[in-house]
């Protein structure tokens, strides 16, 4: 939370109960963070598909890139460094089997959709609240706004496939309860 904060959040995100950090305050943060990086000397892609790792005594050296667009003719491009980070985002099935064509060793994490399911604030704030949801006034009185969650379990046989079975039940959950939030890219 301090490095967020280092970063631009608000401080009060030490010690709020439910500390939230709005679009507004995500992107600007998001781009300090980027730039902070780039002065420490780390090289960022976007847009970029990575083809391949370059594994050398078993450490990964660098990385085989080329332009994300998958143009005809798009070169590679052999990049070295001495770490690498993947932020490989969504649909990258093929970057999973290049992974493990190297044994890299990978875990599968819970996955999020980005759905919005929208709700009038004071819908959510009367029925959590009563007839104490008139004293919210927008997250300016005395009371917060209110929260939920939307949580589904999955249980064994209720997948869909061989893959949703793995060890656990999984579950489809909200990730996300804002008041004038927003789905953005960063």
């Amino acid at each position: 939370m301090k490095t967020l904060v280092h970063f631009g959040a608000p401080s009060n995100i030490l010690v709020d109960g439910k500390p939230h950090l709005g679009t507004d305050k995500l992107v600007p943060l998001l781009r300090n963070f980027r730039h902070h990086l780039r002065e420490l000397g780390v090289t960022i892609r976007f847009n970029a598909r990575v083809n391949d790792l370059i594994v050398e005594d078993g450490q990964v050296k660098g990385i085989v890139v080329s332009d994300s667009g998958l143009q005809p003719g798009a070169v590679d491009e052999k990049l070295s460094f001495d770490a690498v980070v993947l932020a490989v985002g969504h649909s990258a099935r093929d970057t999973y089997s290049m992974l493990r064509q190297h044994n890299v060793d990978i875990s599968p994490k819970s996955f999020a959709v980005g759905l919005r399911i929208e709700h009038p604030q004071e819908l959510i704030n009367s029925i959590q609240y009563s007839e104490l949801a008139a004293e919210v006034q927008k997250g300016r009185g005395r009371i917060p706004v209110a929260d939920y969650n939307i949580v589904k379990s999955v249980g064994e046989g209720e997948a869909e496939n061989d893959l949703d079975t793995a060890e656990q039940n999984c579950s489809c959950y909200s990730f996300c309860m804002c008041p004038g939030g927003q789905v953005v890219l960063t």
